[in-house]
């Protein structure tokens, strides 16, 4: 007996395609979570790199590098909202309210530049 996999994923889209046993969602939802946090803390923390000779920013207090250099993060903001998005659209598809509250705030938060 074969099993339409197609059907199986539009009534449990978190189900295993074997025995369509549904995988927890609120599991699932703590992992997308969890995800949403560590891309926040590496866009926050992110090193800044030199645009001519590639060097990571050593001193907080340098506006350029010492070649004369400027500086430019290493994770582009552009980077960041599209995951962000990302994440808030899986959010409002598959209905996780927890990811759904983070996320709204999150792109409530974020300035325009």
């Amino acid at each position: 007996v074969t099993k339409d996999v197609e059907t199986t994923s539009v009534l449990h889209p978190w189900s295993c395609a074997y025995c369509e046993h549904p995988y927890d969602k609120h599991e699932i939802e703590l992992a997308l979570v969890k995800e949403t946090q560590v891309s926040v803390k590496s866009y926050v923390v992110q090193d800044l790199q030199c645009v001519k000779c590639n060097m990571i920013k050593q001193d907080n207090l340098q506006e350029h590098c010492a070649c004369s250099g400027s500086y430019k993060a290493t994770f582009l903001k552009e980077h960041f909202d599209l995951r962000l998005k990302t994440l808030s659209e899986i959010s409002s598809r598959y209905e996780l309210p927890l990811l759904q509250h983070i996320t709204s705030k999150l792109a409530g938060s974020r300035s325009p530049n």
